[in-house]
């Protein structure tokens, strides 16, 4: 006689069960890095302006923006 497995039930995403979005997700920090890089390189590559550079690849990528 074979042995019947019980169906695992899915667990719902933790995103989704706190009320956000499934679109809605956190850009990764590789991704924001590459943004926040190429950012610094569109503005000709001046200094000291990392954590501009930092903020507005996490917004751009927030708001589902393309890189520039």
């Amino acid at each position: 006689m074979p042995i019947m497995r019980k169906e695992r039930q899915r667990r719902p995403n933790l995103e989704q069960a706190f009320g956000r979005p499934a679109g809605d997700e956190k850009p990764t920090q590789e991704r924001v890095a590459q943004l926040a890089y190429q950012l610094y390189q569109k503005r000709g590559g001046e200094h000291g302006r990392d954590w501009e550079d930092w903020f507005n690849a996490e917004e751009i990528l927030i708001q589902g923006g393309k890189c520039p």
